[in-house]
Order: C-alpha cells, then structure tokens, then sequence
C-alpha cells in the first residue's frame, strides 16, 4: 500500500471512532444506570483518543474536543456512580452475612465432609 493510501485509511478510521465516540457520548447521556454510563462515556473518551492519534488536522481537531467532552461527562457524573457502587457494596456486605457458609475454623475440608459425594456408585445400571 502507498503512503497516501494508508493515510486516507488511517483518516476513514478516525472518522468512524470519532462518530462511534459521539455515539457512545449520546448513549451515554440516555442510559439511566451510573455504572452503564460511566462505562459508554468512558469508551467515547476512548475512541475520541485514538481519533485525535489517526486523524488528520480537521479530524484531530474534533476528535479532540470529543475526547474534552466525554472526560468532562465522565468528572461529572462520577458522583453518581460513587454514590451507586458504595450503596451496591453495602447491600452486598449485608447479603453476604446471611449467606451460611463454612465455619470460620479455618478447616476447608471439614466444611466439604457433609457434601454429598460426586461419584458415580458401582451398582448403577
């Protein structure tokens, strides 16, 4: 391939992550849970990046501004995924304390002698 071919190829795919960044930023602004959209626009910060790495002047420019955008979204709606993931963690720590487990003796194989064994009996037809 020639330089010049492989430059417009490297500017085609710019263009492509720079409109699937602005994709992924509207998505973002739309899904409801923080996690979900912590994730898309952290993506679209992402794909705004690599954008402004392949594009030319006018691509880079506005990949650029895109990956601005997303990391300014993403600042701005961290407060909310914190405030979501500490109420996860402490629903999970709640959950785990009623869950029976093994007795905290230390001794994994006694908590496995009551299990019922895996192995086939030799009687079985």
């Amino acid at each position: 391939m020639t330089d010049t071919k492989r430059q417009a190829l490297r500017n085609q795919s710019a263009r492509a992550l720079l409109w699937l960044s602005g994709i992924l930023v509207l998505l973002g602004l739309v899904v409801i849970s923080p996690a979900g959209r912590m994730f898309l626009l952290a993506t679209a910060a992402i794909c705004g990046g690599v954008s402004t790495l392949l594009g030319r002047d006018p691509v880079r420019t506005i990949g650029i501004v895109a990956t601005i955008a997303a990391l300014f979204l993403v600042g701005a709606s961290y407060p909310a995924y914190k405030k979501h993931m500490d109420i996860y963690l402490e629903r999970t720590e709640e959950m785990s304390g009623t869950i029976p487990g093994p007795e905290s003796t230390g001794d994994r194989a006694a908590a496995f002698e009551d299990a019922p064994s895996d192995k086939v009996r030799s009687d079985a037809g």
